[in-house]
């Protein structure tokens, strides 16, 4: 569809992965070197025995907007239905959809992104959620004994709950822990008589408080931003015990969900350098990470009336301001984050200070020093993690 970056430019919607391959092909250095050595030494030597017949042109169907296209990509990939489909989605893939076009969202789908975005889930699960088979969450939230055990109800297709959102999670995290486990079969929650023998079975470590009432009921849709339980407190205990020991400006087990692609590549660098040794290679991309995950969230919030953040002319203080203002009102980020971060960017020549933030790029007789660097991330950490979640 016609982009809005350019009169001869164009967003794709379908065909991402075949753009990305054609670009790949007549330019394999678009692929990096350290991540990808190997696979960008195969697209080379396709490159250079085929360098005459790639083709220079394709076909393709241009429509006036994305709600055009959501018709055709539907039709696409909604399975055969009578010879006017082609690419059938799994069931997953179907739910994104209709919640993004329609709104409508399933119950796995809910399940899936309570979990994600709980902060009480632990990391483990959260990380290997996307994986588990749908049809078993159906089938077990589907049942309203099951419901009722672990303190939700179905209310016109949508998973609510009028107690805290840790009593929900106790039972949901146990139910997607089991999921998850290779010898679970369907067969443990076939029939009614299954699932209720399953869900009696759980400790009382599992089943929720369905004293702790809160004061109106919330949608299990509804939650997110949360920090990763068991990442935060883990990268705590690692800082507190061996951050003089840590080699790596941001610990492997700090999972933050990045949608934008060269900031989750560089978000992976920042995991990968070992800042030691590469302080310097560290020090410049920490700073080109925060700003630039700024200025995707102001942008992608629409934080101001300039065509890009680049381009509002907000210095780094303003643009860190204009996004702790936006979470805190829309209670995603709690008084002490938001507070301890406006306080620590006040002052120009901290840690987290706007002089210290150039000073990386700009001044060549500043060293940075990695243990700085370090107790910097680990005062971002959750304002980062929260910052990406809202995105998601």
């Amino acid at each position: 569809m016609p982009s809005a970056n350019g009169v001869k430019k164009f967003t794709v919607v379908e065909g991402n992965r075949r753009i990305a391959s054609l670009k790949i092909l007549s330019n394999p250095e678009l692929i990096e070197d350290k991540i990808y050595a190997n696979l960008k030494k195969k697209f080379k030597t396709l490159y250079n025995n085929n360098i005459d017949k790639f083709p220079i042109s394709v076909p393709c169907i241009v429509l006036k907007d994305e709600k055009e296209a959501e018709i055709w990509i539907g039709i696409k990939h909604g399975g055969l239905q009578s010879g006017i489909g082609t690419d059938g989605w799994d069931p997953r893939q179907k739910d994104r959809f209709e919640l993004k076009t329609k709104g409508i969202s399933s119950i796995s789908l809910q399940f899936i992104n309570f979990l994600k975005n709980a902060a009480e889930v632990p990391v483990e699960i959260k990380q290997e959620i996307d994986s588990i088979k749908t049809s078993n969450v159906d089938r077990l939230l589907g049942d309203p004994y099951v419901r009722n055990k672990l303190g939700i109800d179905l209310t016109n297709g949508i998973l609510r709950a009028n107690i805290e959102e840790g009593e929900v999670a106790k039972g949901l995290s146990k139910i997607a822990k089991d999921l998850l486990t290779p010898k679970f079969t369907v067969s443990n929650i076939y029939s009614d008589k299954n699932r209720k023998a399953y869900i009696d079975a759980f400790t009382a470590k599992f089943i929720p408080d369905t004293k702790k009432v809160v004061d109106k009921p919330w949608q299990l849709s509804t939650v997110k931003n949360a920090a990763p339980r068991a990442a935060t407190s883990q990268n705590n205990n690692s800082s507190s015990q061996s951050r003089e020991n840590r080699t790596k400006l941001i610990p492997k087990k700090v999972l933050v969900s990045i949608s934008q692609p060269r900031l989750s590549s560089i978000y992976t660098e920042l995991q990968t350098l070992d800042i030691n040794t590469h302080k310097n290679a560290v020090a410049v991309l920490f700073r080109v990470f925060i700003e630039l995950s700024l200025d995707y969230f102001i942008e992608q919030k629409k934080l101001t009336q300039a065509t890009s953040s680049q381009r509002s002319g907000l210095g780094l203080k303003d643009k860190a301001f204009q996004v702790i203002s936006n979470l805190t009102n829309r209670n995603l980020i709690d008084t002490a984050i938001s507070k301890g971060i406006r306080n620590a960017v006040k002052d120009d020549n901290g840690l987290l200070g706007t002089e210290t933030w150039h000073a990386y790029v700009h001044n060549h007789r500043f060293s940075p020093i990695p243990a700085n660097m370090i107790i910097t991330w680990d005062s971002l950490q959750d304002f980062v993690t929260i910052l990406w979640n809202d995105l998601a």
